[in-house]
């Protein structure tokens, strides 16, 4: 329940945050603009001043993708990105309390982990942002939070989840390529089984984790 009333107090502050909208300077403009012409039909890109169509090729796409889906949805793309932020803090302080909470040996630890979360100045600076890295975020707790069920339970299932999930990581950030090397390892390292059987679990973890990033590349 604490972390909870936490979470719905991280929501609160980034309501306040981003009420004049949220900040960024030139990769926001990308984003927003590529999220516009995916909503509007005209492809993955966005035109420059000068006119031309431009693909975006130094900052993977899916925050843009997300952003389109609200755009299809007809709503405002800069309030779009503003709610889709208030979202994300909310979920992530919720979710990194309760990776603490469901999977340590000290729930209380889930308490201390949502409230520094929510506190800590740069978290609450980002989360206000038009950037990538809220949703980013988001994603490398939905993924942690997958990870560890999977090594608790070993269901194909949630590993396959699990893997979808990182692997959204690149598309996102090209640093979360070195999640999903985080990731397989730790599936190598800390599930059941004799050797042959964790490799397995690593090379189809990675295989299906990799997928949206080669399709990004091979595009570019």
């Amino acid at each position: 329940m604490t972390i909870v009333l936490i979470s719905i107090l991280g929501g609160v502050i980034a309501t306040y945050t981003t009420a004049n909208g949220p900040w960024g300077y030139t990769d926001p403009v990308a984003y927003i603009s590529t999220a516009h012409s995916l909503a509007t039909g005209q492809g993955l890109g966005y035109y420059e001043a000068d006119g031309d169509f431009t693909p975006p090729t130094i900052q993977p796409p899916f925050y843009s993708i997300v952003l389109s889906v609200l755009g299809l949805l007809k709503i405002n793309l800069v309030a779009g990105a503003r709610w889709l932020n208030i979202f994300a803090f909310v979920a992530s302080i919720f979710i990194a309390g309760w990776i603490f909470f469901r999977f340590s040996r000290l729930p209380a630890l889930g308490i201390i982990a949502s409230a520094l979360m929510c506190a800590f100045p740069h978290m609450v600076l980002m989360f206000s942002s038009a950037y990538s890295e809220p949703l980013f975020i988001l994603l490398l707790l939905s993924g942690g939070l997958c990870l560890f069920a999977y090594l608790s339970h070993e269901k194909l299932s949630i590993l396959l989840i699990s893997a979808v999930v990182i692997g959204m990581m690149p598309v996102t950030r090209y640093s979360g390529i070195a999640m999903v090397i985080a990731a397989g390892l730790s599936i190598l390292l800390f599930s059941s089984g004799k050797t042959w059987s964790r490799v397995k679990k690593t090379v189809l973890f990675v295989l299906v984790a990799s997928v949206p990033i080669l399709i990004w590349l091979v595009w570019v």
